[in-house]
Order: C-alpha cells, then structure tokens, then sequence
C-alpha cells in the first residue's frame, strides 16, 4: 500500500495510524510554542437529481531542486473520454426539516475556549447520505461541500438551508472543492478518478483523468486562471483548464504522494508531500523545488496561504520512531524563501487535518482524532477549542462569507461553525 493511500485511511479510522488521540479536557489547551531547528438555520435540504430528503524551528532556506522540464500529457475533452453531464436541477423542491440545530456555545461550564462573542453551532444530519469532505466558498457566496461515498454534493446557505446534487454516478466520491475562474466550483472525484465542475445551478461535467487510479486530492485556483489539484496516487500535480483540457506534470520521488495544493503569494504552486515529508513548489511551467521537512515523519496534509503571506500547513504525525515514540502533531510554517518552523501541539496524538486562513487574522485547523478546531497565530500561539462531548470528528474547514468558521465533520452529515 503506497504512503498516501496508507495515510489517507484516517478517513475511515484515524486512530489505525495514530493510536486514540487523549482525552479532551473541557478547557482551552495553553500555547504551543515553536522550536527552533536551524537557520534555516434550519438542517435538512433538498436532494436533486435523487429525491426530497431531509438533507517553529527553522531550516535552511535552500531545497532540493525538482527535475526542470517534467513530461506533460495533455487530455483534451474530446480524446480523454466521455463527459458525465448530471441532470438538470429544478428549482423550488420541498425542503424537510429533519436535521436538528445544535445551537448555543459549548455545554462544558469549566470551557473557555470560546472567549466572548465565540459561539459553537452543529447543523447534524444536514448533509444527504453521508459526512463532508472537503469544502468551500463558492462564487454565490454559499458553502459547497463534497461528501465521501454518496455521489452527492452539497450547497449550503450561511443560515443552514441545504440542497444536494447528484455527482458521477452512484461510485462517484467528492474530495477536494474550491471556487473556479469562471463562476462555477470545481471538485475532485477519487472514485471516478476524475475533476468535475458544478454550475451553481447544479449541472455536473466530469472530466476524467489520464492517469488511471491518480486519486485526485485537493484542487485550487492557479496564478494563470486554470485549476491546480494534486494526484495523491498518480504522484503528479494536475492542472485543468475551464474548458476542462488536463496536463500532468510528474513529480519527482522527494515530492512523492502530493496531497493539499494552494497558490502562493509567490506566484506558484505549493503543495505538501505525503509521502516525500517535504513542501513542494511548483512553477506553472512544471518546475519544482522540494523543501525537506526538520522532522522525520512529520506526514504534512493539508497546506494554505496565511495573513503574514507565508505558507502555513498540517503535519499529521503519529508515525512510531525509534525507540517507541510517536511524531508529534504540529502546524507548520514556511516562508517564500523555504525556511521552516514547526509549531507542536499541545495534545501531540490528535492529527491536524485541515487548515485555513481566517478572518480574523489567525489560522484555523481541524484535529482529527481528537473533536476540537484549533486556532495558531502568525506568531505560533495555539489554542485548541473542543467541541461537543457526542461530536464526530472535524475534517475540512474554511472561512465563510459571513466572517465564522465552516467545517465538515466525517460522519453523519453535520456542519460546524465556529464564530471566531
């Protein structure tokens, strides 16, 4: 089993890898400082195309040099097979409040983690068939969100209203979500092995990929206005024009099972390295540039751009070294230049999953295991916020259009939102 496929089993069972992660304790978690290494509404909705249903320490700023001028396979529409085109989505379908609100902030007396004005809201069961993966703002100003193994994706309102559109087929599985150049959101299929668009009507295109079983994993918005996404198995970063033609560019084997994907302030594409347990830069020609990480084993996710214009990403951890001991879970960061710090957190056993600029100039992440959203500020202090004691574990996050904090959850179709 390949490094990325072994890692993303935390999907289906986290603790497989890390071991349970420890007890929350009802209470906010004191900062974690870095270490230096160098220099270095209402629930339910509406399914269409289904049926009405409820719905630091731094490194060294120098890196490896990838191999210039990667091989490129172009897939025009026409010659990379059919395209799957999803039903047309009528309006005004009956919505059935069958998802209770979890409202109100956190039952634990003793928790003061959401400080004044912070509240903690579930919408549980809000999502048709199964839990969230990844999700996003769309270009309607609503959260689109994948969901794993049901071949639906969700649009949600900001007040709670969910409508769910069929994706792909009945094997189709969304994974990676973001708002595309041209109006629509664009979204990665594992399942179908494919990068698909959905018009904010709801009609889907799916676009297959060239490299069979490739996993595509997260996907993003590309300086030249065409999408980026990484194929975690394929061991390339893809790109798709809005017209939907694809080019592959291999990686080299330090950038190995490429999994979160993001845009930086630099002009290229960043990336993190399952596998190759390095941050990976990509020019939009194919060049890369490999930024070994100071811990072994550190298993970097999920990567985004902070409020201090350097790269901030997830380190899952939990591998065992030697003599017995696991890789602490930590957030990391690195500048345009490559220099790495590395934040450890406060409970190293609980994985940090996703991660996201927030609007109130700090980054938010999600821990799973361990049923808490953490917040670092550029500054590397952390504060973990638990969440309710029956939760599920968190899984994508974002920042919504109303200034919270938007979060899917693995199991059972609930949405979180945390007021910052």
């Amino acid at each position: 089993m390949g490094e990325f496929m072994r890692l993303f089993l935390v999907g289906i069972g986290f603790v497989l890898l890390l071991g349970a992660c420890g007890d929350s304790q009802p209470m906010a978690s004191a900062p974690a400082d870095g270490h230096t290494l160098g220099d270095g509404g209402s629930g339910g909705g509406t399914v269409d195309g289904a049926a009405d249903v409820g719905s630091g320490g731094s490194v060294g700023s120098g890196g490896s040099p990838g191999t210039g001028g990667a091989v490129v396979v172009d897939a025009s529409i026409a010659d990379s097979a059919s395209i799957v085109d999803g039903p047309s989505i009528a309006d005004g379908a009956s919505i059935v409040d069958s998802a209770s609100i979890w409202d109100g902030p956190s039952p634990y007396d003793t928790l003061p983690a959401c400080e004044p004005g912070c509240t903690l809201v579930e919408f549980r069961g809000a999502l048709f068939g199964s839990g969230g993966r990844g999700i996003a703002v769309g270009p309607d100003g609503n959260l689109w969100i994948t969901q794993e193994y049901s071949a639906y994706i969700s649009r949600m309102t900001t007040a709670g209203d969910v409508k769910a559109f069929a994706i792909g087929g009945s094997v189709a599985s969304g994974n990676g979500i973001t708002a595309g150049p041209d109006g629509n959101v664009w979204f990665t299929d594992y399942e179908t092995n494919a990068i698909g668009r959905i018009k904010p009507t709801g009609a889907v295109t799916e676009f297959p990929l060239p490299t069979a079983n490739a996993f595509p994993d997260h996907i993003t918005i590309g300086p030249d206005g065409n999408l980026w996404f990484a194929e975690g198995v394929g061991n390339k970063i893809g790109r798709i024009t809005p017209i939907g033609t694809i080019t592959e560019f291999p990686l080299p084997v330090e950038l190995r099972d490429p999994s979160g994907i993001v845009t930086g302030p630099d002009g290229s594409l960043w990336f993190t390295s399952l596998g190759g347990n390095s941050i990976g830069r990509m020019t939009t020609t194919g060049d890369t540039m490999s930024f070994p990480l100071p811990t072994a084993e550190a298993h970097p996710r999920d990567i985004a751009v902070g409020p201090d214009g350097n790269l901030w990403f997830t380190e899952l951890g939990g591998s065992v070294v030697d003599g017995g001991g696991r890789v602490a879970a930590s957030i990391g960061r690195i500048t345009i230049a490559g220099s790495i710090t590395e934040f450890p957190l406060p409970d190293p056993s609980c994985a940090p999953i996703a991660i996201t600029d927030g609007p109130d100039g700090n980054l938010w992440f999600t821990e799973n295991p361990g049923k808490k959203i953490g917040r670092i500020t550029p500054a590397g202090t952390v504060t973990e916020f638990p969440l309710f004691q029956d939760s599920d574990d968190p899984w994508s996050i974002v920042a919504g259009p109303d200034g919270n904090i938007w979060f899917t959850f693995s199991y059972h179709g609930t949405v979180g939102r945390i007021t910052p």
